[in-house]
Parts: C-alpha cells; sequence; structure tokens
C-alpha cells in the first residue's frame, strides 16, 4: 500500500472520529438513560482516535525517507554526488560454494569413469574460482563513483573534466534480462579517457581507444553505485553548466564531429560573456559583453517569477509545518470542551 493509499484511508477515520465526537459532544438526549460516564468515555475514545488520524497524517505528509528526490536535493545543495559500489556478499561467498559444489560433481563423474564429463566440469569449477580471485583482487576495495565541482571521478576512466564534456545524456543498456542504467558523457579526445580502460573491458563495452573520433561519449554505470539516473543527470548537468564554456545542451550520439565544432563556436560568445563580470556591459563593450547583458536584461523578469515561485513554496512548506500545531490546538479546544461539559453536568462531583 502506497502514501497516498494510507493518506485517504487515515483522512477517512479522521473525519469519523471528529464527527462522532461532535454528534456526542452537542446531542444530550441520546444517552440520558445511561451514566455520564460512558458519554466521557465514548467521547474521549473518539477524540484519541482522531488525535491518532492527525498523528498519521502528518507523518506520512512529512516523511521523506523515500523521496527519490532527497539525494538530488542534497546532492545540489553540496555540489557533490557520491555513489559507492563493493563486491556483493553474495558473489563473495557464493562462486566458491559453486565451485566447491561443481568439483564434487566432476569427482563423482570421475569414479564413474566418465572422464570427459569430469574435465569438463573440473575446468568449469577452475574458471569459477580463477574469476572469483579476480574479483578479490580487482574489487574487494569499495569503488567510489563522485560528481563533484572537479568533474565526474570514475573508477573506470578517471577524473573527467568539466571543460572536456560537451554533452550529457541518459542512456539505458538492455543486457542480461534488464535495463542497466548509464550516463553518457561526450567528451573531447575520448581517446585518452579510453586507454585509462584494460584491453579487455575496451573491447567487452566497445569503447576502443584507438578511435579517430575528436568527440565521442564515454558511458559510465550507474547500477551499483546506489545513484539514480535522474538524480546522476540532473547534477552532472547542474555542475556542468557552471563552467564558463561552450556545452551542448541537446546532445545526440548520432551528431558528428562537425556538427558538434559549428554548435560550439555559435555558443563561444556566450560561454565567454558567462566568464565576464556582471558590470562589464558598457557603452563600447564587446560583443560577447553585450550579447550577455542583453541575457541578463531578459532574465530580469524570469528571476522575479522564480523568486514569487519561492515564496509561494515557502509559505506552502510553513503551512504544512504548522498542521500538527493547528491539530494540537483543535484537540485540546475538544478536550476543554469535554472538560468544562463534564463539569457543568457534575461529573467531577
Amino acid at each position: 500500500m502506497n502514501n497516498a493509499t494510507r493518506r485517504r484511508m487515515w483522512i477517512g477515520a479522521a473525519y469519523a472520529s471528529g464527527i462522532l465526537a461532535m454528534m456526542l459532544a452537542l446531542d444530550s438526549d441520546t444517552l440520558t438513560s445511561h451514566t455520564p460516564y460512558l458519554k466521557l468515555t465514548l467521547l474521549s475514545l473518539c477524540i484519541g482516535g482522531l488525535a491518532l488520524c492527525l498523528r498519521a497524517i502528518h507523518r506520512i505528509d512529512h516523511s521523506r525517507s523515500d523521496d527519490p528526490r532527497k539525494p538530488l536535493r542534497a546532492a545540489l545543495a553540496h555540489k557533490e554526488l557520491r555513489g559507492t559500489a563493493s563486491l556483493p556478499l553474495s558473489l563473495a561467498v557464493g562462486t566458491p560454494l559453486m565451485a566447491l559444489f561443481i568439483s564434487t560433481i566432476a569427482y563423482s563423474y570421475w569414479r564413474a569413469a566418465n572422464y570427459p564429463v569430469a574435465l569438463f566440469m573440473t575446468a568449469f569449477a577452475v574458471a569459477l574460482v580463477a574469476g572469483w580471485i579476480w574479483l578479490l583482487r580487482h574489487r574487494l576495495q569499495p569503488r567510489e563513483l563522485r560528481i563533484d565541482a572537479a568533474g565526474i571521478h570514475s573508477p573506470d576512466f578517471g577524473l573527467i573534466d568539466w571543460h572536456d564534456i560537451v554533452g550529457i545524456r541518459r542512456n539505458y543498456i538492455y543486457q542480461f534480462g534488464r535495463h542497466i542504467e548509464t550516463l553518457q558523457v561526450c567528451v573531447r579526445d575520448p581517446a585518452r579517457y579510453r586507454g585509462r580502460l584494460p584491453v579487455w573491458m575496451q573491447r567487452v563495452s566497445g569503447q576502443s581507444a584507438t578511435s579517430n573520433r575528436r568527440y565521442a561519449p564515454l558511458a559510465i554505470m550507474l547500477n551499483g553505485y546506489g545513484i539514480a539516473i535522474d538524480t546522476a543527470y540532473v547534477t552532472t548537468l547542474a555542475l556542468r553548466r557552471r563552467i564558463a564554456s561552450a556545452f551542448v545542451e541537446d546532445w545526440e550520439p548520432t551528431m558528428s564531429d562537425a556538427e558538434i565544432d559549428g554548435y560550439l563556436v555559435a555558443h563561444a560568445p556566450v560561454a565567454a560573456a558567462r566568464a565576464q563580470p556582471a558590470s562589464a556591459a558598457a557603452p563600447g563593450a564587446t560583443f560577447p559583453q553585450r550579447l550577455q547583458a542583453q541575457q541578463n536584461a531578459g532574465a530580469t523578469l524570469s528571476t522575479s517569477q522564480a523568486r514569487q515561485h519561492i515564496r509561494h513554496r515557502a509559505r506552502k512548506r510553513r503551512w504544512h509545518e504548522g498542521a500538527w500545531r493547528r491539530g494540537v490546538i483543535a484537540v485540546l479546544g475538544v478536550v476543554a470542551y469535554v472538560l468544562v461539559k463534564g463539569w457543568l453536568e457534575g461529573l467531577f462531583d
């Protein structure tokens, strides 16, 4: 059951408890044949149920443990995104156990004089043990993927500087019956980064260091690091836009080197203008400075609208944060009414 369904159920229970409490508090003829303490007990139960429902609704509204945007907000606030991948315990323990099991089967076939099958099973067990040893040597230490102000720190490619990145794109690779999330970054001189990969990994991934292209994408795997692809994409895009250099906003892998060069040349004045101070757009300024001043003038209205939107969201957040206080005040008011009503009817004499 998701939070929205749970919230609707608690709201319905709160309405029912509140209506019953009001009916018991305002009706003075229904329970005249019973003891006054029965009315007080039923009213107290309804008030307690209402308070419980309000508390549950407040916890659902303010619970951010399962909010997928929480890592993104933290990454944009700290200008850094980290993810760590280590060797799964199931793989580290299950591989030698599987090799031992296959060795036992191979021994049984050897005892039965079925030598071809025994040799095949033995070779398979040796391959598993060799792979397990390689995993322990290369993946025993946790691998960290970090995106910060310097660039993208990839365990495979090393540091990818922001000035070398000219395009960013989400990508999904379908392998082994599941989608693998990858972040494609188009870089200058891709052979320099691909040369940091082992030769066998270049062949498996298809990212050869002998490519003659001046711009080519690098695939950064996100599965295993605990980083959502949307969080990685938005954080990477936000940090890249802070760099005062030309950048292909809508880059696609099908773009040729000539198209990328044309885009970068066309947007070079804008990139140069970003590096200039805000007060540089004076009479007689250069074209990049005048272009930046024009963009700043056009962005004034959007900035004002953004501030109004932020203030509206702040008021809405304060309204939600004060919901529990209003709930407590309402419950205390009802309890005070019950106490006064009980005192007037002589329940406390």
